[in-house]
C-alpha cells in the first residue's frame, strides 16, 4: 500500500464527514514512508467547532469511530486519530508532519 492509496481514500472521508471536520491529514510512518508490518495509520483531523456546540458530543465520537472502522475495512490496518484541537505533548511534531487533503 503506498501513502498516495491512504491520501485519495481520506480525500473521500474528508468530503463525506466535512460537515464535522474542517480538515483531515496523514502523519505518522506512511506520511514520511518508513512504515513497517507493525505500523497503524495516523490521521489527524481538525474539528468544526460549530459542530460541537450545536451536536450531541457522541456524535462526534461515532464519526471518529466510522473513519477507523472504514480504514481499517480498506486497508486492513488499525488507525489512530488524533485531534488538533487536543493538547498533546506531541502536538507540535504531529503539526509539522501532517499531510493534508
Amino acid at each position: 500500500m503506498k501513502k498516495e492509496e491512504i491520501l485519495e481514500y481520506l480525500k473521500q472521508l474528508q468530503t463525506q464527514y466535512n460537515h464535522i471536520f474542517i480538515k483531515i491529514g496523514l502523519f505518522g510512518s506512511y506520511a514520511k514512508d518508513n512504515f513497517d508490518e507493525f505500523s497503524d495509520i495516523d490521521i489527524a483531523v481538525k474539528v468544526n467547532k460549530e459542530y460541537l456546540q450545536t451536536h450531541d458530543v457522541w456524535e462526534y465520537f461515532e464519526a471518529i469511530n466510522s473513519i477507523q472502522n472504514s480504514i481499517f475495512n480498506k486497508f486492513h490496518l488499525k488507525s489512530d486519530i488524533f485531534d488538533i484541537n487536543s493538547v498533546s505533548p506531541y502536538k507540535e511534531q504531529i503539526l509539522k508532519e501532517i499531510i493534508y487533503v
